[in-house]
């Protein structure tokens, strides 16, 4: 997931290729654009993309962007097949003013070997508020969390409304009070 600037032209996508290969592939993301009413007017836009087919235990190269405007290419490993263990955290309710907490535990969780991190809710504070969204994109990204993919639940925090800037943001299904879903990962479902 990542936000982009709306006056960017062209559908946002990802451009992946095996690393070093430049066999890329390019898949156009699910894109909405919120306007944010907390704070300040501002609107962004926000992507989400699931790669699907990839292979185990091989490192991809990416960038994300439209037309002329991409991100610098960055990395990522896909885990081994059949693994006999699975390293995960659990995170929850880490929106706070002052992120020195947070960001000292994501220090610490970046050098760790972990195959996910569960993320349980209260991401963001307000999710009407693009600058609370902004500082969680900073916080947990490929820069700072490397091949660590995070698993997103909706707290109180995000369930604003139907909470469309959460699911959108999150990659989630469309979801309402009591509904569910799962993910599975290697022998964690």
């Amino acid at each position: 997931s990542w936000m982009s600037n709306p006056l960017e032209e062209g559908d946002q996508s990802i451009m992946y290729a095996v690393g070093g290969s430049e066999e890329w592939t390019t898949v156009t993301a699910n894109s909405q654009l919120f306007t944010f009413t907390a704070g300040a007017n501002m609107t962004a836009v926000f992507n989400n993309i699931t790669l699907n087919g990839l292979t185990p235990a091989t490192t991809y190269q990416f960038k994300v962007g439209s037309g002329e405007k991409w991100t610098d290419v960055m990395t990522f490993t896909t885990s081994s097949a059949g693994t006999s263990g699975t390293s995960f955290f659990v995170l929850g309710d880490i929106q706070a003013e002052n992120l020195n907490n947070i960001s000292t535990i994501r220090d610490i969780l970046k050098n760790g070997n972990y195959d996910f991190g569960i993320q349980t809710g209260a991401a963001v504070d307000n999710p009407l508020s693009y600058f609370d969204w902004n500082e969680y994109t900073g916080l947990f990204n490929v820069n700072t969390m490397g091949d660590v993919n995070m698993i997103q639940v909706l707290g109180n925090h995000e369930m604003v409304g139907d909470a469309p800037e959460s699911k959108a943001m999150f990659g989630l299904p469309a979801s309402y009070g009591g509904s569910h879903y799962s993910r599975t990962y290697g022998n964690v479902y």
